[in-house]
């Protein structure tokens, strides 16, 4: 569509440079000869302009000015061609009644006195008004050229397969006693903490990625935004971790009780709390054998009717 909004511009400019009216070598009338020529040249050189950044941002944003162009150089070289259809007639009128005085029935037809270049001004308009409006009724597509994709999915993506690799490479040296446990453990949190931090920021640096290749910021921009955001990123993440419910939350006495399978399921319970505030909203109980977390409002429900005989307080803040 950009292309041939660009290529409807120069018809349309090269049409104004072209004779409009015409009269064999003794005369013509350019489009650069009038003020309706001027604006059509500058019409078509500002669609031109804005079609070739379409093109380079691979968008098709204003594409309304193509509609309105067009259709503003069509209606120009409407009315001037109807001016210049007149004139001709009368030009062709003239010169024959001067052929008959001489005795010449020859008619001469005012075709030969209307330009080309009005013609192609026409033309070159309609290919415009195409061109805007095919463009208003295409929505920009989020998705970008496959080359982009492709550099946004290594950006993304790149520490998946070094993370599985380095907890491989943990595990032999933990086992060839290379690694202390207090070691393993501290290099297994800083793996899963960048672990979850890429699936925080993964989706937000592909973002960045688009905008930049829509040329929204340049490279440096993007660089400074991409290591503001893993910074800010982080800052919450840790924060997060600081706060998360841990099984030293739990009453140590309790947490002696409970049998292997329900610690397991326990700990399971608290990897999955997404909220800080979780233990503070709700109580933690085993029911039917099973670790399950039961809102206070409900828990308060289930001591007014009597139930909580049918439930084993593990936790409660």
């Amino acid at each position: 569509m950009n292309i041939f909004a660009i290529i409807s511009s120069l018809i349309t400019i090269i049409g104004c440079f072209l004779p409009w009216l015409q009269f064999g070598a003794l005369f013509a009338s350019r489009g650069t000869d009038s003020l309706d020529g001027g604006l059509i040249i500058v019409l078509s050189i500002t669609t031109c302009v804005i079609a070739l950044v379409n093109h380079s941002k691979k968008h098709t944003r204003n594409s309304w000015v193509f509609f309105v162009a067009g259709l503003i150089g069509f209606a120009v070289a409407f009315f001037d061609l109807a001016q210049a259809y007149e004139r001709a007639t009368t030009i062709s009128d003239s010169l024959g009644q001067i052929g008959n005085l001489f005795g010449s029935n020859n008619n001469i037809s005012y075709l030969n006195f209307i330009g080309s270049g009005l013609y192609i001004v026409g033309i070159g308009s309609f290919g415009l008004v195409i061109s805007g409006f095919t463009g208003m009724l295409i929505v920009d597509n989020p998705q970008l050229p496959m080359h982009q994709n492709v550099q946004i999915k290594k950006e993304v993506e790149k520490n998946d397969t070094v993370g599985k690799t380095d907890l491989s490479l943990l595990n032999e040296l933990k086992t060839e006693g290379i690694l202390s446990l207090e070691e393993y453990n501290n290099k297994v949190h800083d793996i899963e903490f960048n672990t979850k931090l890429q699936e925080k920021i993964q989706p937000l640096i592909k973002v960045l990625l688009e905008s930049k290749e829509k040329g929204l910021f340049s490279e440096e921009e993007f660089n400074q935004k991409k290591n503001t955001l893993i910074e800010t990123q982080s800052s919450i993440l840790r924060q997060w971790i600081n706060n998360k419910p841990k099984l030293s939350d739990i009453n140590p006495s309790i947490l002696e009780e409970l049998q292997e399978h329900h610690k397991v399921q326990l700990k399971d319970l608290l990897d999955r709390i997404t909220e800080p505030e979780f233990l503070l909203k709700n109580v933690i109980v085993i029911n039917n054998n099973k670790i399950k977390a039961v809102d206070k409002d409900r828990w308060k429900a289930i001591q007014e009717q009597g139930y909580q005989d049918k439930f084993k307080l593990i936790h409660e803040k």
